[in-house]
């Protein structure tokens, strides 16, 4: 059996809003607790971690999401043209956005807390995808 979303999916595309929707809430906050300090709040943090989570998804889902060629319009399903189309695309950028810096970074001393804000400007890149007008267009033309 093989696990290949169609392109023109509904369910991937309304994802894919909520994915954009996602990195510009990400961007907007990433730079506001870069700039500012902000106190621990629970709830937020649970809610952050979920969109996190929503990211690690997309790009999991990426490597099933079949696309079009570009010149021929064809339909390509094959997993490992999958892979290399995304590997030279936004992969590179998607893999830096999810790394968890924060994971391999001393907590406790205040260099560290600095240390972390400074990791959470890697999730920055996530900022092209809504610059990105020909992906805009494509999730616009699948409605």
């Amino acid at each position: 059996m093989r696990l290949i979303i169609s392109p023109d999916v509904r369910w991937k595309s309304v994802f894919d809003i909520w994915v954009l929707l996602f990195v510009g809430y990400s961007c907007i906050w990433n730079i506001l607790v870069f700039a500012y300090t902000f106190t621990p709040n629970t709830s937020l943090d649970y809610f952050n971690l979920v969109i996190e989570f929503v990211f690690v998804l997309d790009f999991f889902l990426t490597f099933f999401q079949a696309y079009k060629h570009p010149e021929t319009y064809e339909i390509i399903q094959d997993y490992k043209m999958i892979a290399i189309n995304y590997f030279w695309g936004w992969f590179w950028i998607d893999l830096i956005s999810i790394f968890p810096f924060q994971i391999f970074l001393k907590s406790g001393a205040q260099d560290s807390a600095q240390t972390v804000k400074l990791a959470r400007l890697f999730r920055m890149p996530r900022l092209g995808k809504l610059i990105d007008i020909d992906r805009i267009k494509k999730l616009m033309k699948s409605f």
